[in-house]
């Protein structure tokens, strides 16, 4: 099964937990996020968010983005993709996002369907660590100050880790589930 969202005001919720949170405010662990999806739209497309701390989602111009914030929106790591989603538009694929905990977007990385995406930093202000912050997780939703955006197209299997994954293992986990899907 899948959640079929609509892009205008669906999203499902998850109630904050200590467990969901990769930071301290002064040192981060490590973490992957990894979200099966199929995109009617790529623009502004939200896999994963938990404010002001991490968020997975493609922006207007469908490329792919993860973002760590230090507190707020004025400080953050990540990474862009370097191409657009566009061209998986309709169909099921497989995006992780790794992170080693290290506090710099060199230890970042991005893949779909099991590759890693060529990408570039995306960083602003002076991080530190992610804040444990008491807000809740969303999946296909996000809000950024008085601003929220949702996913248009359907959200299966999510899974969030504490450890970073190898490629190795994205590649087995990408491979474990591709069949109910592709």
């Amino acid at each position: 099964g899948s959640f079929n969202l609509d892009g205008a005001n669906d999203y499902i919720e998850i109630a904050d937990s200590d467990r969901l949170s990769f930071g301290d405010a002064s040192t981060d662990s490590p973490l992957s996020i990894s979200v099966w999806a199929n995109m009617d739209a790529d623009g502004n497309f939200r896999f994963l968010s938990k404010e002001y701390e991490y968020r997975l989602n493609c922006v207007t111009d469908g490329t792919l983005r993860l973002s760590l914030y230090d507190s707020n929106t004025s400080n953050y790591i990540g990474l862009d993709s370097d191409s657009v989603m566009a061209a998986y538009e309709g169909q099921w694929i497989n995006v992780v996002a790794t992170y080693d905990g290290g506090g710099s977007h060199t230890g970042c990385t991005i893949y779909v369907n099991g590759s890693v995406l060529p990408t570039s930093s995306k960083n602003a202000g002076s991080y530190t660590a992610m804040h444990n912050n008491s807000t809740v997780v969303w999946l296909g939703r996000f809000r950024s100050g008085g601003f929220n955006a949702y996913a248009n197209g359907r959200i299966a299997i999510v899974k969030m880790y504490n450890k970073e994954l190898s490629s190795t293992e994205v590649l087995q986990n990408y491979n474990a589930l591709k069949d109910r899907f592709i």
